[in-house]
């Protein structure tokens, strides 16, 4: 594990780690990085598996739509558990003033690779509005689940290649400027296609209400389609929002990024780096935001879960030892024993009774008789 230290630029296997001076200004950079990374990886990692979690249990929620959520939230999560964990040590290695050759690869082949996926995920999901808009009647027999997952594993798979290349120097500097020119293409054709998307929006809709008033289970369809369409428009708007920036940053320097000192370079990328990863925690409190349905999913679980760890804490303390004085067990009386008392009473109370009414009967015959 090799470690680098005092040189500007130091070959790292096919590419170039620079030294960062630990200027009070990369310094202030480092600091606050980790201070944004910490808490919004651990935000992640809990909000994403809610959402995963909330749609596997509830059969209401597996959708299309759904699933393509649960498939970014799956790469939301990478994020949290290993791309900003890395991005911390990262700036935790120029607060010590030493870098490592690994963790800076395995950092930004992560990075890219979830940065990337999650571009993918959120033009699937643009594109399944648009199909459901488009086409709301054979929207269910053209998507599906499986067909989604396929399509989104063969991307996974294609990325990882692209990336690996780039790792192992093959391409260069050169795939960074595909990936750049894929994020820049592919918010082109998000902001087209929902701007085109919501216009057919409203005219559907207003085909509903005017001719299909009778149409119970079209009029829900649309509805819901309407109502999934604007929760990917938030989300959509919070990625471009989050992702914009470091395009600009890394088109700047892929441009003049041999004009730019180290440390100049590594305030203007660590910015917008940490707000891609921000992303990572907006979409899920996006989605319980719009969604009714997963916000009672995820109370749910949340209540679930408050109710295991009562019972657990019932359980401890109902088996945990206490100091009780002894009792002492006294011995049972016998069940046949008391019958027998039992009616050896009613007998002798059946004799009282008919002794009392023979000296009853006497009595009267001896008023008759005076």
């Amino acid at each position: 594990m090799a470690n680098i230290s005092a040189p500007p630029g130091t070959q790292c296997g096919n590419f170039i780690v620079h030294y960062i001076d630990p200027t009070s200004e990369a310094i202030a950079t480092a600091v606050l990085n980790c201070i944004l990374n910490c808490p919004t990886a651990l935000s992640a990692i809990v909000f994403n598996s809610l959402i995963m979690c909330a749609i596997w249990r509830e059969n209401g929620l597996r959708s299309h739509a759904n699933y393509l959520l649960a498939w970014l939230a799956m790469t939301d999560v990478l994020v949290g558990v290993v791309v900003q964990p890395l991005n911390i040590a990262i700036h935790a290695e120029v607060l010590i003033g030493k870098q490592n050759c690994i963790v800076h690869g395995v950092y930004d082949s992560v990075k890219f690779l979830c940065s990337l996926m999650s571009v993918v995920t959120a033009l699937f999901i643009s594109c399944d509005r648009c199909v459901a808009i488009t086409f709301p009647f054979n929207y269910y027999s053209w998507m599906s689940a499986t067909k989604t997952s396929i399509t989104l594993i063969l991307a996974w798979m294609f990325w990882i290649i692209v990336v690996a290349s780039w790792t192992q120097g093959l391409a260069g500097r050169y795939v960074q400027l595909v990936c750049v020119s894929f994020l820049i293409l592919t918010f082109v054709i998000l902001s087209t296609i929902y701007a085109k998307m919501i216009k057919l929006a409203k005219q559907h809709q207003h085909q509903i209400d005017t001719h299909q008033p009778s149409d119970q289970q079209t009029g829900t369809d649309a509805v819901r389609h309407k109502k999934a369409l604007k929760t990917a428009v938030f989300i959509i708007g919070a990625l471009m929002v989050c992702y914009l920036p470091i395009v600009v940053v890394v088109l700047v320097d892929l441009v003049v990024g041999n004009k730019i000192d180290a440390v100049t370079r590594y305030m203007m990328v660590s910015y917008p780096e940490t707000l891609v990863f921000i992303n990572s925690t907006l979409n899920p409190i996006i989605y319980c935001l719009r969604s009714r349905e997963i916000r009672a999913a995820v109370f749910k679980i949340l209540n679930v879960c408050e109710k295991g760890r009562q019972i657990t804490r019932t359980f401890t303390r109902t088996t945990s030892p206490t100091t009780r004085s002894p009792q002492v067990t006294r011995p049972r009386p016998n069940r046949i024993d008391n019958y027998d008392d039992d009616i050896s009473g009613a007998r002798q109370n059946n004799i009282d009774i008919n002794d009392d009414v023979d000296g009853l009967q006497l009595k009267t015959e001896n008023n008759h008789t005076t």
